[in-house]
């Protein structure tokens, strides 16, 4: 991994983080990915949790965890929803994003296969998810917008834990993460 030493990934409440993570996390999200312009004027659910990648102290990677119960096809679904995922560029291509994807998967199959992970991301990103045990979903997802429920322009993928996704619309039913 680094010259310097191991990483160390860490699961901590969003409101656990010391200013200095939370400076880091904010500065994670500065990358150069391209996404779809309408994700600009979207509103974004808050965390609940984060996964923290660190080298030597510093935050080089990470990601939020928002958990909700959503609708698919009409029934009651638990999620665990991940978002920002999020490396900094200096760092890329070294699997610390898949260390953190690790660490989310554990949390949201760990004990409870009644719910599900779920993410949005871009079309190129796909074969990195899936490689990782996430599947993409043809059926259209929608969340709430500033100006109304809107049908998310990006892919959808899940992480099924010991059972099926079921079939049918998602509809998050409030802000996507």
């Amino acid at each position: 991994m680094s010259p310097l030493g191991e990483p160390r990934v860490e699961l901590l409440g969003a409101d656990e983080l010391t200013p200095a993570q939370q400076r880091a996390v904010e500065e994670l999200g500065g990358g150069e990915l391209d996404v779809h312009p309408m994700l600009a004027w979207l509103e974004w659910a808050p965390a609940h949790w984060r996964v923290l990648v660190s080298v030597d102290g510093e935050v080089v990677s990470g990601l939020k965890l928002e958990e909700r119960e959503i609708s698919v096809g009409g029934a009651r679904v638990m999620v665990v929803g991940v978002g920002d995922v999020a490396t900094r560029t200096a760092w890329r291509r070294r699997g610390l994003a898949s260390l953190a994807l690790a660490r989310a998967g554990e949390f949201i199959c760990g004990g409870a296969s009644d719910r599900y992970g779920l993410l949005f991301c871009a079309p190129g990103l796909v074969g990195f998810y899936g490689r990782l045990g996430w599947k993409r979903i043809a059926a259209p997802a929608f969340v709430q917008a500033p100006w109304g429920r809107v049908q998310f322009p990006e892919e959808t993928m899940v992480l099924e834990c010991g059972q099926r996704w079921p079939e049918g619309e998602v509809d998050l039913e409030g802000l996507p993460w």
